[in-house]
């Protein structure tokens, strides 16, 4: 299984994510990229985990019809209280975000990836 990290803090309407180098442990902190993900509503994050690859996925919940998904996205509509699923290169490049969920609230819970890319979460909805 990858590593798991829990990422613990929002900002006000944003997910932020930021990476630092490995190097952190040994007192020579190095942040190697950082950016906000979320819209014009309240978006927090829920849960992080870094496939075998080094890409990053960030899951959480949304109320902002405008959160970013990409063009490709499993849901690209809003219906209320939506999970989202997004997943970062270890660069920082946005390669997908999509909506998780129905006409009801969705919440996440726990996320968990597999060397070979498959994304595993649990969470709650009332769709």
């Amino acid at each position: 299984m990858a590593k798991k990290r829990t990422l613990c803090g929002t900002i006000v309407a944003l997910a932020v994510l930021v990476t630092w180098s490995g190097a952190a442990y040994a007192g020579e902190e190095e942040l190697v990229w950082g950016t906000y993900l979320g819209g014009s509503d309240g978006d927090v994050a829920g849960d992080i985990a870094v496939d075998g690859d080094g890409n990053i996925y960030l899951v959480g919940g949304t109320w902002s019809s405008d959160f970013p998904t990409t063009p490709d996205a499993h849901d690209t509509v809003y219906n209320t209280a939506e999970m989202f699923v997004s997943k970062f290169s270890p660069s920082g490049t946005l390669l997908w975000s999509t909506y998780l969920g129905g006409s009801g609230h969705d919440a996440t819970g726990a996320m968990e990836t597999d060397d070979d890319g498959n994304v595993y979460l649990t969470g709650l909805t009332t769709s």
